[in-house]
C-alpha cells in the first residue's frame, strides 16, 4: 500500500519480517531461531522515494538513523501484523475556504493480531513529527 504527499514522494507502507529454511527446505518462522536477533522479527515500516528519484537506492528507509519502524514485535508466527494502510491528506483548504491543518498529514494504520487490536500512527512535515500509535475501537 502505498500513496502520494503534496509534493510527488511516494510513501510505501511495509510489513517486514524474519524466516529460515529447515534442512528439508521448508520456509519456518520460530520465535529464537531469527537469521538475525539483531532486529525484530516482525515490524510496520514506511519506505520513502522522494518525486525525481532516479536510482534504486533513493529509497529512504531510515528516521534519526535507525530502520522507519512504525511497530515493531518479537511475537511469533500468527501474531504478526498485517493489513497495513497509508494515506495523505493532500487537500490544501477545507471544504469551507479555510486553510487545512492536516494538509500533507500522514496516516498509517494496520492490525496488530498481538495485542488484538487496530493501531493508527500520524506523521506532520513529511514524517518528522510521529504520533504514538492509539487504538481504534468503538470506546477509543
Amino acid at each position: 500500500m502505498g500513496a502520494f504527499d503534496a509534493f510527488g514522494n511516494y510513501y510505501q507502507a511495509l510489513l517486514p519480517y524474519q524466516f529460515f529454511y529447515d534442512k528439508s527446505g521448508f520456509h519456518k518462522f520460530q520465535v529464537g531461531n531469527e537469521p538475525n536477533p539483531g532486529i525484530p522479527n516482525e515490524a510496520v515500516a514506511v519506505a520513502v522515494r522522494k518525486h525525481g528519484a532516479v536510482l534504486p537506492t533513493d529509497w529512504i528507509t531510515t528516521h534519526n538513523g535507525k530502520p522507519d519502524y512504525v511497530f515493531t514485535t518479537n511475537a511469533g508466527f500468527g501474531q504478526e501484523p498485517d493489513k497495513e494502510w497509508i494515506a495523505i491528506d493532500r487537500n490544501p483548504v477545507q471544504p469551507d475556504g479555510s486553510p487545512n491543518p492536516n494538509y500533507n498529514r500522514i496516516y498509517m494504520m494496520y492490525v496488530s493480531f498481538q495485542r488484538q487490536r487496530q493501531q493508527a500512527v500520524r506523521a506532520d512535515g513529511g514524517g518528522v513529527a510521529r504520533r504514538n500509535p492509539h487504538r481504534l475501537d468503538a470506546a477509543g
